[in-house]
């Protein structure tokens, strides 16, 4: 995957382990990807609002614990979003997709390449990526 493949697109993740954030943003940001990271639930939802988001990945855990407020947000402003979570963590009250760890960064890659691209006619991502 060349390293602009996502430029000119700009990822939200909101991720609480901090090496698996550093593993998102850095995949994300290798790819061209202007990628924000906001360390609370309620910075996520201020880049959300303030900022041109072109998609989002949020862990699954993290937002359990905020009681999915930030996918709530993510959801009315028509944001895709995925979450990353590991196998078998599901229940979210979301039909969206999930990246299962440990995500390989290529798939990351190409997914929201998909997700972001103006010919996308939905802008939606894929159901899973294990």
């Amino acid at each position: 995957m060349e390293h602009t493949t996502l430029v000119g697109f700009s990822i939200l993740v909101i991720e609480r382990d901090p090496d698996r954030e550093h593993y998102l943003h850095t995949t994300l940001d290798g790819a061209g990807a202007c990628v924000f990271a906001p360390r609370t639930c309620r910075g996520a939802i201020c880049a959300a609002d303030e900022l041109e988001v072109s998609a989002a990945v949020l862990g699954y855990d993290e937002s359990r614990a905020n009681r999915h407020t930030v996918a709530m947000r993510l959801t009315d402003l028509r944001i895709p979003f995925a979450f990353c979570a590991d196998i078998g963590q599901t229940g979210a009250p979301f039909v969206v997709p999930a990246l299962y760890r440990a995500i390989v960064g290529a798939e990351l890659i190409e997914c929201y390449a998909a997700c972001c691209s103006p010919r996308s006619p939905e802008r939606r991502l894929p159901q899973s990526i294990q």
